[in-house]
């Protein structure tokens, strides 16, 4: 993961990482809450989906 502290117009990044076990193929949607100061918007969801094969 990159800083945790981010000014405004900066960028950082995460690493989101998942494990299938036997019969968990198929299609999954995960979801990671970001909390964060901004008044406007204090938490933002990013969504990520993938089809295990």
């Amino acid at each position: 993961m990159g800083s945790t502290i981010i000014a405004p117009g900066e960028e950082t990044f995460i690493i989101v990482r998942s494990k299938m076990t036997l019969g968990m193929g198929g299609p999954h949607e995960f979801h990671v809450l970001l909390v964060t100061d901004d008044p406007v918007a204090p938490e933002q969801t990013l969504v990520f989906k993938a089809d295990f094969q």
